[in-house]
């Protein structure tokens, strides 16, 4: 028996954002719904809804059409397997999604697969009925619909389903269509710029350095108030910011405890993009002649990012909190 994970696996695209399109041609006043689901993620990154909650509101428009068995069948139309799929594919495979059940099992079953576990969600309000299949919770379905089962062979396009991999004897990874055991498989560059940016952690980060930007102007004039020289000021201002940087990075984004060598780590982390801002104002402004609002911009593009890698690999390394744990 061989497990398969459905989008960008066995099917080359995201069958929920695809479906969600596919009803918004048909009927533009979807936007509203779409734009819903946009500012739900927004406060999903923002740590102000679950990722449940934000996932729900994709499926927010389901109420509203009429005949869903109809429109699936609609959507499916001149949609196919992966080809490499069809060539392995065998009577008692196994496919898990977390996309929901009413969407991918007529299509599956016209394919000939009978195994067939996925997200549950009510038509009437586009709510789950069951715990979202994603990560872990693939295992505990698996483990349930087949308990005395040995699998033989796992696929999946994303490392997210990595303990669901590891139930099998043998484990691969759909890389755009190519499959690559997963012994050798390596994120390519693209991948791993994804992972980093596109994530909840660096949109709180950036939320959390506009706070500290403000709180820096915030102290430094409040000091200077009580002292002379400017200079001093501002360097009071930056580290107070700085120190309310750590403790919001420390106990909402990166979850960790509060320590003295974390801290120092952390101050040091900001070193580099003390270093890039101003070697960017240097070129932008003064050699290339560049308005100095244009030069500040491009300072912050290419600083925060850079600060936020150093902080998280050298501040809050995972490989340094599980020693500490130890």
């Amino acid at each position: 028996m061989n497990i398969f994970d459905f989008d960008k696996t066995i099917y080359r695209g995201d069958s929920s954002f695809e479906f969600l399109w596919f009803n918004l041609r048909r009927r533009p006043t979807f936007i509203v719904d779409a734009m819903r689901f946009v500012w739900s993620v927004g406060l999903y990154f923002l740590g102000l809804k679950t990722k449940v909650e934000a996932k729900e509101a994709l499926f927010g428009y389901l109420p509203k059409i009429k005949n869903i068995d109809e429109t699936v069948a609609d959507f499916w139309q001149e949609k196919q397997l992966e080809k490499w799929y069809l060539k392995i594919q065998q009577a008692d495979d196994v496919v898990i999604s977390a996309s929901p059940r009413f969407l991918i099992e007529p299509f599956l079953r016209q394919a000939g697969v009978q195994h067939i576990i996925a997200t549950e969600v009510d038509l009437k309000t586009g709510k789950f009925l069951s715990p979202n299949c994603y990560g872990t919770e693939k295992v505990t379905r698996l483990r349930a619909e087949f308990p005395k089962k040995h699998f033989a062979r796992a696929y999946s396009d994303s490392l997210s389903d990595l303990p669901m991999l590891k139930l099998a004897k043998q484990a691969y990874v759909v890389d755009h269509g190519q499959i690559v055991a997963l012994a050798d498989y390596k994120p390519n560059f693209k991948t791993k710029l994804k992972q980093q940016f596109m994530s909840r952690e660096f949109v709180l980060f950036l939320g959390v350095g506009v706070i500290n930007a403000i709180n820096g102007i915030l102290f430094a004039s409040l000091y200077a108030r009580f002292l002379a020289n400017a200079n001093i000021a501002f360097v009071l201002g930056y580290m107070t910011s700085l120190t309310i940087s750590y403790l919001l990075n420390s106990w909402i984004i990166f979850c960790e405890k509060l320590s003295l060598k974390r801290y120092l780590k952390f101050a040091i982390s900001y070193i580099p993009n003390f270093l890039i801002q101003n070697l960017c104002v240097v070129i932008f402004y003064n050699l290339l002649k560049f308005d100095k609002i244009v030069a500040f911009i491009v300072a912050v593009i290419i600083g925060v990012p850079v600060t936020f890698l150093a902080i998280k690999i050298f501040a809050f390394s995972k490989k340094e909190n599980q020693n500490e744990k130890r």
